[in-house]
């Protein structure tokens, strides 16, 4: 497994104050192979920590502006250890 490293801190700007979050953001991802896999073309993946906070701002169907554009947050999942993982498309 190779580390990476926090790509984007972003702000979000649902429910009060704007907030950074660091997180990485994927247009693709892989599998425990080594296969690439695409997300659709409108989609991408965002990787930031399971925590309180990113829980209660990134739930599902939440937006938020990253990359010039504006993410709905399509699902959540918390099967990683300390991570939290999103699919979101863009609106």
């Amino acid at each position: 497994m190779r580390a990476r490293r926090y790509a984007y801190f972003f702000i979000i700007r649902a429910y009060g104050d704007p907030i950074f979050i660091p997180a990485i953001v994927e247009n693709k991802t892989f599998s425990i192979a080594g296969s690439q896999l695409l997300v659709a073309e409108n989609q991408i993946i965002v990787i930031a920590q399971d925590n309180k906070v990113n829980r209660g701002k990134f739930t599902v169907n939440n937006t938020f502006s990253l990359m010039d554009n504006n993410w709905k947050v399509r699902n959540q999942d918390r099967t990683k250890k300390g991570l939290l993982i999103l699919t979101c498309e863009r609106v």
